[in-house]
């Protein structure tokens, strides 16, 4: 049986990646704390291709809600001058909490 949230079905990893625009890849990956998350990304983009970066949302991979973010040197780019065999992380972050408050001077 599908998960069913206050919308309806939650959807799989391809109606997520259409939803986000221009996606249109995904993977398994960790969060900046470890925690499993799918990698949403556009594979091709002029960005990409330019500077041999990648940026990936990341995702729950069982309720698609946003666990943070991240940037990747790919794999033949170069980095500090050396060619890079594999795809080298270099920045990331992660939402660890949050919440809806009604006074700006609450912490969640």
């Amino acid at each position: 049986m599908p998960d069913v949230g206050a919308a309806g079905p939650i959807p799989g990893p391809v109606p997520v990646c259409a939803a986000v625009a221009g996606a249109a890849d995904h993977r398994p990956v960790k969060d900046a704390i470890g925690r499993p998350a799918l990698a949403v990304y556009e594979p091709g983009s002029t960005f990409t291709r330019d500077l041999n970066l990648r940026e990936e949302l990341l995702l729950d991979p069982k309720t698609f809600e946003y666990r943070g973010e991240r940037k990747l040197y790919l794999a033949g780019g170069k980095l500090d001058g050396k060619v890079t065999t594999k795809d080298t992380p270099v920045r990331g972050s992660a939402l660890v909490k949050a919440a809806v408050l009604d006074n700006h001077s609450l912490r969640p």
